[in-house]
């Protein structure tokens, strides 16, 4: 059967409407991206904050600001710029190009600032591609070492409805993933990182096919039931390998009633303090999880602990 280019330029589209998360307007401070910060003991690791396709650092205004108030030293660059795709070339998008590329450049950024604060280690937080090109990062680029896990560049990985095992977009992805006319086209629309990030693609499975996870690190995956784009939302929970902890949870597992969906976890409360939670060396876990005045609040010791 013959491609039809119209019917193949409207799933481009769709991609790339479905996929990309708009830059979210805020006037907070980021309180992000401080050279001189230097760790303290209470929080020794540098805090890397990994936005998503089609995004920017601004995403984690409200979040760096909350953990910097905390002490943290915060980083959250714009990574993936491209002019590949149409929608790589409107301003202030990012996180465009392919994952491959970014995870270089991730890599590059993350000695910088271990050089900057005398760190020996970090913790990522990422958002949709954010959490995937992380996990790229640490299995490829150097940021764990499988040999010697206690030179690990990353000591631990949150999440917030990253792509890891691929999105549906909710069955788009059947129509381009392993179609090489309708990926490439897909890719000069919406981005050769949106498509890498469809359920069955090459990228993700090299990505996963030794295993979710990497010896010595910490996961933390959040998810939410309202997840739109990051589809079926529980393809984002990992499977603990040899020598990791995983961490899998739903914004709903703490607060019923919760409806943040994908791009309003960044500035969701619940999500926010399961960051800090994750992110905490001294927790106190008997501590009720802030939700809405319309949610309600279950205690912390009724859930998955945080390791």
């Amino acid at each position: 059967m013959r491609t039809s280019w119209k019917a193949v330029s409207v799933l481009a589209v769709g991609l790339a409407a479905l996929l990309v998360i708009p830059v979210m307007n805020t006037t907070i401070g980021t309180g992000a991206q401080d050279s001189s910060c230097r760790p303290t003991s209470n929080h020794q690791r540098p805090v890397l904050l990994l936005h998503g396709t089609g995004g920017s650092h601004s995403e984690w205004d409200s979040l760096s600001a909350a953990l910097k108030v905390q002490g943290y030293c915060v980083f959250a660059p714009n990574y993936g710029g491209s002019a590949s795709s149409l929608f790589g070339i409107i301003p202030g998008k990012f996180g465009t190009d392919n994952i491959e590329k970014s995870a270089e450049h991730v890599a590059e950024y993350t000695h910088q600032i271990l050089t900057s604060t005398g760190a020996t280690q970090i913790d990522i937080v990422g958002h949709s591609q954010g959490g995937t090109l992380a996990r790229q990062f640490m299995r490829f680029n150097g940021g764990t070492n499988q040999d010697n896990p206690e030179e690990n560049i990353v000591h631990s990985l949150i999440t917030l409805g990253a792509t890891n095992h691929g999105t549906t977009v909710n069955g788009l992805a059947a129509l381009v993933a392993g179609k090489p006319v309708v990926e490439t086209l897909s890719s000069l629309v919406a981005s050769p990182a949106a498509v890498e990030q469809l359920a069955g693609s090459s990228f993700i499975r090299r990505l996963n096919e030794a295993g979710d996870t990497d010896p010595g690190v910490i996961y933390t995956s959040i998810a939410t039931k309202y997840d739109n784009v990051s589809t079926p939302p529980e393809a984002t929970f990992l499977n603990a390998g040899p020598n990791s902890v995983v961490n899998n949870m739903f914004v709903q597992d703490f607060c019923p009633t919760n409806k943040a969906d994908h791009k309003t976890m960044l500035s969701d409360r619940t999500v926010e303090y399961l960051v800090q939670e994750a992110l905490a060396e001294v927790r106190e876990m008997g501590h009720p999880v802030p939700c809405p005045s319309t949610h309600v609040q279950l205690p912390m010791g009724e859930h998955p602990d945080f390791s």
